[in-house]
């Protein structure tokens, strides 16, 4: 019986996959109670938020800032729209384009939940500082990763 070696690169990339499995899990999981009492999914929360943060922007430019397709981010804009908590307001000199805004109603969830999310990234900051390192926002840190992964994918043939 022939026995395969498995190149050390290999096995820390397997436990680099594990980690990062286990820390969506657990977080999307920790989000979704969160979010379930008022029944958003968390393509919708995202929605909501970068409305939140930048309101009166197009579906076309929330999409790029999402990074998510302009078709599927439609989808929960309009159950947004249907529930009360998005509102589309035409723009007067595109009538092809909407300018979206939170209603009333979509303000209080997010001030409601905001808050709360925010506290989970707090719990991550304070396992940075137990471990000794200064405080450390970790988007920046995986969007980084995010991009040399997508850069090296770009430049490796496929086989």
């Amino acid at each position: 019986m022939r026995t395969l070696l498995v190149p050390r690169a290999s096995t820390g990339m397997h436990g680099l996959l594990l980690a990062v499995e286990r820390l969506h899990r657990s977080l999307q999981q920790a989000i979704e109670e969160l979010l379930t009492p008022h029944a958003l999914s968390l393509s919708q929360w995202l929605t909501i938020c970068a409305v939140a943060e930048e309101g009166g922007r197009t579906l076309t430019h929330l999409a790029r800032q999402l990074d998510r397709d302009a078709g599927s981010l439609s989808r929960a804009v309009y159950l947004l729209s249907q529930r009360g908590l998005l509102s589309p307001l035409r723009n007067p000199h595109d009538r092809r384009s909407s300018r979206l805004s939170l209603t009333p109603e979509g303000q209080r969830i997010h001030q409601d939940v905001a808050p709360r999310i925010a506290r989970l990234l707090v719990a991550l900051d304070a396992t940075q500082a137990q471990a000794g390192q200064s405080h450390v926002s970790f988007s920046p840190v995986l969007d980084d990763l995010a991009a040399r992964i997508e850069q090296c994918r770009q430049r490796t043939p496929q086989a």
